[in-house]
């Protein structure tokens, strides 16, 4: 047998098969089609065939298929088109040799590997058919430890992978199988490797391995690397340019490999392990996992290039910079070698205003160098509102953050609006409207001046232990506050409220905050009187003066209760013009006096310094019409727009408002065109795909199931149930369609027929079905039944009519939501939200009436209606305690006093910090530690689901459909105690309802507290009024949701498995809480090949953090619905174990 299989080897190496074949003479450099086996082993043969074109698919070596010898192309050749089918063990080289446009099928049953044996393997556009086994595997080295003639290896082997599917690549060889003793094998590969990524296609990430491998045993093909069984002596490169991968750079025990990343855009690489010297040429590199396997790895971050190192543990060599570099918010660098070049470094990640993500903290060393290192080699991207921060570096070398002073608040003017006061009112509220200067200053609210106010001549004392003002007025004591909303507060305890008469208000903005440089005052008399008008009075808008920044940037400031905007809202420098429409002009007037639309100017003017935009997003590629066609389109772009076939280009053509048409399909580059002094943005790729023509049914053949209906009576409908169609098309693919009524022709069952003909009508192809219809067999007479007695019907007991109450924007235990009769004393309470302070209670009518709406526990009536209140909030400047109803410890708005404060005595929320600051204003407490998620399937309820304890005296949902010993009821209980979801419609929770995308959002917008959004929604299938509106418009603006490709949304679409985690996966990228993830591996499902590309780094994360585990049965399901009890218990792990 060893004999024959020298024979066999030799005779294919040197094409001894082929030689006896009857061939042709051929020039240099030819291309010959190829039909059969024969040809193709003949042209294998001829070394003046350079390129060989399949005509149809070639199978060689089928007959048979267990044998381990493999398939020899001894030279370069260039072998493309249709497909190959392989019976033998594998593909090995003796030459460089390119696969191009082509299926591979290896079917043999020891290897599915190609082994480039120290030459160069070139894959582009290489397919796996999905006949193999298991995925395609591609070695830099060759075949070890047979005992047949293989070809001389060379000493530097390359696998280069162009948009191909391929699933696992090893520097090294491969040896016959697993298991066995070490010493029967070779020592392993010596030669040099390279491997380059370029795009890999139908597969969610490809397995890069530094070392050799083995064909695994046991029934499992694929290879499982090895570097201390396999090792490569030799040099190890892997480049990685685009595409995603998951590399393991161990050579041998002392051998790593060296890892380039020039990759575009903002793709990162799911693991990187056991790495040696790491250089980023291009692109923004942010690996999930980072290890190096030398202690003292060199790294190069070359100009325009980024690259996160947050999750490096160990000190470098030498650094060479020029790019932008990432660190952890409390991570120090340490770099024992030289230093080359200027790097950029941003604290956290890097924003698209080029600014660091996290407050750098001052005192804190961030990078570590020779003393020798100049000055310049780093610099620090500031934090956003405070401009002046920057590196020090210290005589030691440690590089410091020197944060230097924020830009000073400035007025430039004050505009009040008087409301009409009664006597006997406890409080007034006058809205001030100012107008800042935009100079960068972090906060921009009038609580952080010291203002002067007076009433009557009377200077108010300020209190700083409260935080208020107090002035006495002809016997009766006062409180004046300036709320976070830049609103004047006038309140007293006096029993009879505040008195009629006119009150004489000033209020200065001391020259050190005023714009022009002298006390800014405001006067305005309030009178409180008897009676009052029908029509309001409402302030004219005032258009601003904008720096150009790249994004959309807001004119004049809209008023969603009195008035309407159109054009205060652009991008590009220019002057505009905004018109301002009164809601209801039979309640309202202008201040002026009229109703007209009013036209108000503004502006946005150039930066003194160039601004890079952001890079076009929302973009989506459509294949032309026809082979070779150029009526393909790119859908999203405007005439801001323009594109090229290249990232790099100097040709670039305009793109057109809505969509650019006239393309052939390719892959395309868009990006915002420059304007002024400010560059074009980095460019997004965007592919037109090919023409796919439509599939033809070459035959039709009927399936009759035993539960098929054959025999029918006289009158009977026709039942289709058990008839299928065994549908083979042209390309040899077969697919089983049911019979629906629509397809079938013939069928009268008005009479009886021993015989009828029945016709089944698919795509042009008939198929014949015979039954019998029968007469109906006549039935006895049957007395009637006999009627009851009537009773009379008892009205059942009416319960009261109980009225919803839904409050938005509380972080507390117990926020008051819930149903209420009408005239009951309904409490609302806010709780603590870190870095926050709370600001008041608004109702959505006038009926909702609080007793103090500026408390965050406070009281009104129910009305005989459903209400919706809100608790506001304003965001805090600093990192002190958030509100809780305490005092600031030194931070601004902390809830404290300055100086050594009191306690803040913020509540406690599950998965959020509790709000507090003792001595000094500590932090608002800290993210609580990750525990080990328990493991929660998306698709399949758990066996034993992790219980997870409710807040202490919280109320149970009163839900009569979900089984308090339900698999779901912990986290039913948990999504409503929390405000994450409610009930369907009475006491119903419908667990096994499918949930929808616009239900998700929803909920994810409640979990960020429900903020203020403003702009279009985008979507031709959202309603402005629906109920998910701003979730929608909110997540779509912070890049969680980007919709469907045809340009809809689909809000009422049941959410799938996969689009659930990649909503969740960008929510946690937006909340900053991504760079902790640690990503799962999706090779152990079996159905992984069904995810999606935009789902495969979601899932995997999902996987890695316990949100998801899949079936008892190794599935992850990805395209199945998810129900509303799954989306609780998905939610429960979100929040208690990853945010």
């Amino acid at each position: 047998m060893k004999c024959f299989r020298k024979l066999l080897s030799l005779a294919l190496a040197i094409g001894l098969v082929a030689g006896m074949l009857p061939g042709r003479a051929a020039a240099a450099g030819e291309t010959r089609s190829v039909s059969t086996e024969d040809e193709f082993l003949a042209a294998l043969e001829d070394a003046s065939v350079q390129t060989i074109e399949l005509a149809q698919n070639i199978q060689v070596g089928l007959e048979n298929t267990s044998t381990d010898i493999p398939l020899i192309i001894q030279r370069d050749v260039t072998i493309r088109g249709s497909s190959l089918s392989v019976g033998r063990g594998g593909i090995i080289l003796g030459g460089d040799v390119t696969f191009e446009d082509i299926e591979l099928n290896l079917i043999n049953s020891v290897y599915f590997s190609l082994l480039a044996n120290g030459h160069t393997l070139t894959l582009n556009n290489v397919a796996r058919s999905t006949n193999m086994k298991t995925g395609l595997s591609a070695f830099c080295g060759g075949l070890e430890g047979t005992d047949y003639e293989l070809p001389t290896p060379g000493t530097n082997g390359a696998v280069i992978i162009n948009n191909s599917e391929i699933s696992d690549v090893f520097a090294g060889s491969l040896f016959p199988k697993t298991g066995g003793s070490p010493s029967s094998r070779a020592a392993g590969y010596s030669g040099n490797s390279r491997i380059e990524l370029n795009g890999a296609k139908d597969v969610s990430s490809v397995n890069i391995y530094a070392s050799g491998g083995a064909s695994a045993s046991g029934g499992v093909f694929a290879p499982v690397g090895n570097y201390a069984d396999y090792p490569v002596s030799g040099g190890v490169t892997i480049s990685l340019v685009k595409g995603t991968a998951s590399v393991n750079g161990q050579a041998a025990s002392n051998n790593f490999a060296t890892v380039v990343y020039s990759g575009g855009g903002n793709e990162g690489v799911p693991s990187l392990q056991n790495i040696g010297d790491l250089r980023v040429e291009s692109g923004n590199l942010n690996p999930n996992v980072l290890t190096f396997g030398v202690d003292s790895p060199n790294i190069t971050i070359q100009d325009g290039a980024r690259l996160n190192l947050s999750k490096l543990d160990k000190p470098v060599n030498d650094f060479s910079g020029g790019g932008e570099l990432v660190l952890g918010a409390s991570q120090t660098l340490t770099i024992n070698g030289d230093v080359s070049g200027s790097t950029q470094v941003g604290i956290g990640s890097i924003s698209a205003n080029n600014e660091s993500l996290n407050d750098p903290a001052e005192n804190h060393p961030y990078i570590k160098t020779s003393v020798n290192t100049a000055d310049d080699s780093f610099v620090l991207l500031p934090y956003r509102g405070n401009p002046n921060m920057r590196f020090e570096k210290s005589a030691a070398g440690e590089w410091m953050v020197e944060k230097g002073a924020p830009p000073v608040l400035l007025v430039e003017s004050l505009r009040s609006e008087l409301p009409e006061i009664q006597p006997g009112a406890a409080e007034c509220v006058i809205p001030l409207n100012p107008t800042y200067v935009e100079n960068g200053a972090p906060v921009q609210m009038l609580v952080m001046i010291d203002l002067g106010i007076a009433i009557n001549g009377t200077l108010a004392n300020w209190d700083g232990e409260v935080g208020i003002y107090h002035i006495t007025l002809e016997g009766i004591s006062y409180d004046v506050e300036i709320t976070g909303d830049d609103e004047l507060l006038i309140s007293t305890q006096n029993a009879d409220g505040i008195p009629a008469g006119d009150y004489a208000v000033t209020i200065t903005v001391p020259a050190v905050n005023s714009s022009d440089g002298n006390d800014l005052i405001e006067t305005f008399t309030l009178t409180v009187t008897e009676g009052s008008t029908d029509i309001e009075s409402v302030l004219i808008p005032v258009g601003k003066t904008l720096t150009y920044t790249g994004s959309e940037l807001v004119g004049v400031e809209e008023n969603e209760t009195y008035y309407t905007l159109m054009g205060h809202r652009e991008t590009e420098v220019g002057e505009y013009e905004a018109t301002a429409s009164l809601k209801d002009k039979t309640l309202c007037k202008w201040e002026d006096n009229t109703t007209e639309d009013q036209i108000i100017p503004w502006k946005i003017v150039a930066a003194e310094t160039p601004v890079k935009p952001n890079a076009p997003s929302g973009l989506a590629g459509f294949a032309p019409s026809t082979e070779n066609g150029r009526d393909g389109k790119i859908t999203g772009t405007t005439s801001a727009m323009e594109y090229a076939t290249a990232a790099d280009s100097h040709d670039w053509t305009d793109c057109t408002d809505g969509e650019t048409t006239g393309l052939a399909a390719g892959t395309y580059y868009v990006r915002v065109k420059a304007q002024g002094i400010h560059p074009a943005s980095d460019a997004t790729e965007v592919v037109v795909p090919d023409y796919v023509p439509p599939e033809e049914v070459a035959r039709i053949e009927l399936v009759v199931g035993e539960n098929a209906k054959k025999v029918y009576e006289v009158g009977d409908a026709l039942d289709v149930t058990g008839l299928t169609l065994k549908v083979t098309k042209t390309d040899g693919t077969v697919q089983e369609v049911a019979v629906t009524a629509e397809m079938v022709s013939g069928f009268n069952s008005s009479a009886a027929a021993e015989s009828q003909e029945l016709t089944v009508t698919y795509q042009g192809k008939t198929a014949v079905f015979t039954i019998k219809i029968v007469e109906k067999p006549v039935e006895p007479p049957v007395d009637p039944p006999v009627e009851p007695p009537v009773v009379p019907p008892v009205d059942p007991p009416v319960d009261p009519v109980k009225y919803a109450v839904t409050v938005s924007g509380s972080y507390a235990t117990e926020s008051g939501a819930g149903k209420y009769e009408k005239g009951a004393l309904v409490t609302v309470s806010s709780g603590a939200r870190e870095g926050y302070t709370f600001a008041r209670w608004t109702g959505d009518g006038e009926d909702v009436a609080f007793a103090n709406a500026t408390q965050p526990t406070t009281t009104f009536t129910m009305p005989e209606r459903a209400v919706a209140v809100t608790a506001n909030w304003t965001k805090n400047s600093s990192s002190g305690g958030s509100s809780g109803g305490g005092s600031s410890g030194g931070g601004s708005s902390g809830g404290g006093s300055s100086g050594g404060g009191s306690s803040g005595g913020g509540s406690s929320h599950p998965s959020r910090p509790s709000g507090g600051g003792s001595s000094g204003g500590s932090s608002g407490g800290s993210k609580p530690s990750m525990s080990t998620p328990p493991t929660t399937p998306v698709v399949t309820p758990p066996v034993n689901p992790a219980p997870t304890t409710p807040q202490t005296g919280a109320a149970s949902p009163p839900f009569s459909d979900v089984p308090g010993d339900a698999w779901y009821a912990k986290a039913v209980e948990y999504a409503y105690q929390h405000g994450l979801m409610s009930g369907t419609g009475g006491s119903s929770f419908s667990p096994e309802r499918p949930a929808t995308r616009g239900q998700l959002v929803s909920i994810l917008y409640r979990l960020e507290g429900s903020p203020t959004v403003g702009g279009n929604l985008g979507f031709p299938d959202t309603a402005e009024d629906a109920y998910y509106a701003d979730a929608v418009r909110w997540a779509t603006q912070n890049s969680i949701v980007g919709g469907y490709a045809n340009g809809s949304f689909g809000p009422a679409d049941p959410i799938t498995t996969e689009q659930l985690c990649a909503f969740l996966y960008r929510y946690a990228r937006f909340k900053g809480d991504l760079t902790t993830a640690q990503m799962g591996f999706l090779s152990g499902f079996a159905d992984q090949g069904e995810i999606s590309d935009y789902a495969a780094e979601p899932l995997a994360w999902a996987v890695g953090q316990g949100i998801v585990s899949g079936t008892d049965t190794g599935l992850l399901m990805p395209k199945n619905k998810t129900t509303r009890a799954q989306t609780a218990m998905v939610l429960m792990q979100l929040r208690e174990n990853v945010l």
